[in-house]
């Protein structure tokens, strides 16, 4: 039977901080969706054909929640092969303060990146 007590302290402790580290991984990147996703939301035009879907990025129209699940599932994956991680965390989530709709829209008719600059290595 395997016991805990056989194992090093510093190998223990490189455990403990890789499941402390997915997990502010997994919680900023939900942030970082959350809030990419709810821009998304509030700039809906049903006029002119620009949905939330449409607006993050996806070819058709999708909940909020589902929008959140995806952009969350893509940031972690991009998160887990970049280098300086905490701050291009910290970058992106300071600059979705300046998303807005203008951005939104302009960036669905010039069909390219929904989202701010500085987020564009994790959505």
């Amino acid at each position: 039977m395997f016991s805990l007590r056989f194992i090093s302290p510093l190998l223990a402790t490189a455990l403990l901080m890789t499941g402390c580290l997915e997990s502010t991984i997994t919680q900023n990147c939900e942030q970082i969706a959350t809030q990419q996703c709810q821009q998304c939301t509030a700039c809906v035009k049903d006029d002119a054909g620009l949905d939330a879907g449409n607006l993050c990025g996806f070819s058709s129209d999708i909940g909020e929640a589902s929008c959140i699940e995806e952009l969350t599932a893509r940031c972690e994956n991009q998160a887990s092969a970049r280098q300086q991680l905490d701050s291009d965390l910290e970058v992106c989530l300071d600059a979705l303060d300046a998303l807005d709709c203008s951005h939104l829209y302009e960036a669905a008719a010039q069909n390219r990146s929904r989202t701010v600059n500085q987020c564009e290595l994790l959505l």
